[in-house]
């Protein structure tokens, strides 16, 4: 700030540098900080590292590596649903009162074993004991059941799409995204489908809402469907063994999607109703 102030008196750059044994590089810096911010910006800062910083002790970086890989951020009374370097370093300086920089952070959690992963989604109503003993039972049962019969297990599920829905990214140049033409009409619709562990894979689309699985309404359309099938398909065929019921289904569903009248369809058979609604809304 002298040096500073002797330029300002009326000293030249050349002489202050001198008197006070700087640079004039120097001198000019600190001209150029005291026109743009004032006497504020000539304060001597402090040296060293920042109070409350370091390095984390041996048990400390323990600590933290078993709250990391054991516990969710949320469960700590953190601000956070998931473990940042952010999140890690408010951990630190709240427990140990050590501030830690974001890159510093990175490294000590690269040393304890961790990497950026996107997360799984699972169903917090998951019972991984009830899952293992099923698993371990009843499917080690169905599994030896079809290798008798050759039958297939599918796994099904059912979701929903979107015609407006964006998945995907491609490489494009730096502030001009790439343009995909589309239509501007939205339309959704569903489909269920299911896949073995040999990948072979079987599904249906639907425009109509598909019912919520296990909800009354779903579970007595269900309940319907099983009831008409058995009373005319199932218990009206001969039924000598497994392997020979295994290999008329495919008729049956075929019978019944294509001519089996229903009353809530108007005595129509669900494909033939199908086709009616289509020539109804779309006259040719």
């Amino acid at each position: 700030m002298r040096a500073v102030q002797a330029v300002l008196d009326g000293k030249t750059r050349v002489e202050a540098a001198a008197i006070f044994g700087v640079s004039r590089v120097a001198i000019w810096k600190w001209l150029k900080a005291y026109h743009a911010d004032g006497p504020a910006a000539l304060k001597a800062k402090p040296q060293g590292r920042p109070q409350g910083g370091g390095r984390l002790k041996s048990h400390q970086a323990a600590w933290v590596a078993r709250q990391v890989r054991g516990r969710y951020p949320d469960q700590l009374r953190l601000p956070f649903m998931l473990w940042t370097r952010g999140a890690v370093a408010t951990l630190i300086e709240r427990k140990f009162g050590i501030r830690l920089a974001l890159s510093t952070i990175g490294r000590y959690l690269r040393t304890w074993g961790f990497s950026p992963q996107k997360p799984v989604r699972r169903a917090y109503e998951q019972n991984p004991a009830q899952v293992r003993y099923w698993l371990q039972t009843k499917y080690s049962a169905i599994r030896r059941q079809a290798k008798e019969v050759g039958a297939r297990i599918y796994w099904g599920d059912e979701m929903g799409l979107r015609s407006d829905h964006a998945v995907g990214r491609t490489w494009g140049v730096k502030g001009k995204p790439p343009v995909v033409k589309a239509s501007g009409n939205r339309f959704s619709c569903n489909m269920i489908s299911g896949i073995t562990n040999q990948g072979h894979l079987s599904f249906m689309v639907s425009e109509g809402r598909v019912t919520p699985v296990r909800s009354p309404e779903s579970n007595g359309m269900a309940e319907a469907f099983v009831r008409t099938f058995k009373r005319d398909y199932v218990y009206v065929q001969d039924r000598p063994d497994a392997r020979t019921v295994l290999g008329q289904p495919a008729d049956w569903f075929e019978d019944y999607n294509e001519r089996h009248p229903h009353k809530g369809l108007r005595m129509k058979a669900p494909r033939e109703f199908i086709r009616s609604l289509a020539t109804a809304e779309c006259p040719v």
